[in-house]
């Protein structure tokens, strides 16, 4: 995989200054773990602390306070009086995070299947409808983010809070593996059909073809996305 110097795309990115919430903290840890998760900051480079100090305009304590909350998450390595590194991937921990996360995937599905109003359900076809357009119009990075919002919010109808918190933070790990692996072109067709397939067991509401579906969809995805990782990470 090609390195990259994170600067110029850490600035695109990272420029807004940040709000000031109760836990700044947390804000930083989101944007940090989203720079990591799209390959801006990638796998074994330091973390810029300073820069990305300036950039988000915070202080030293919320960014430091904001990497320990990463480091203990598996997304950064912190080095001994040295600041920290973006961790890198591994190919076993992706395969126990797809393999936990197609589990949920079923979960999701039976559980939130009956409890689905027609409001929730219009919420979900008109979601469905945005990932087709941008599916048709190849905007990939866009696609990606709507696709995690759209399971995120399946996950969140279900109603309970700790299976939603637990699939939301292992998604945004597996995230991280698939923007690596910068999956295919056909991956992503294929992936785009088998949406159509899980609206109409929503349109169903039926709880068992919805786990069914989505658990298969994951696995499939976490099937490619493993075979990239190895191929990526096999002596040159």
């Amino acid at each position: 995989m090609k390195a990259s110097t994170p600067g110029a795309s850490i600035r695109q990115r990272g420029r807004t200054p940040l709000r000031r919430p109760a836990s700044l903290h947390l804000e930083v840890a989101d944007r940090l773990r989203q720079l990591i998760q799209q390959g801006d900051l990638v796998p074994g480079s330091k973390i810029p602390e300073a820069e990305l100090c300036i950039q988000m305009q915070v202080s030293r304590t919320p960014m430091r306070e904001a990497i320990k909350r990463l480091a203990a998450e598996g997304w950064v390595d912190l080095l001994l009086n040295r600041g920290a590194r973006v961790s890198c991937v591994s190919v076993d921990e992706t395969c126990d995070l797809y393999e936990v996360l197609a589990f949920l995937e079923r979960q999701v599905g039976e559980q939130v299947a009956p409890r689905l109003s027609a409001q929730d359900l219009k919420q979900l076809e008109q979601l469905h409808r945005k990932l087709q357009r941008l599916h048709q119009n190849r905007r990939r990075k866009e696609y990606t983010l709507l696709n995690q919002e759209f399971h995120h919010n399946l996950a969140l109808l279900t109603g309970n809070r700790l299976l939603a918190s637990t699939y939301q933070d292992l998604l945004s790990r597996a995230s991280r593996a698939r923007y690596l692996a910068n999956l295919s072109s056909g991956r992503w067709d294929e992936s785009m059909d088998e949406h159509e397939t899980i609206m109409q067991a929503l349109r169903r509401q039926d709880g068992q073809a919805l786990g069914r579906c989505l658990s298969e969809h994951l696995q499939r995805t976490g099937a490619v996305v493993i075979a990239a990782l190895k191929q990526q990470q096999e002596p040159q």
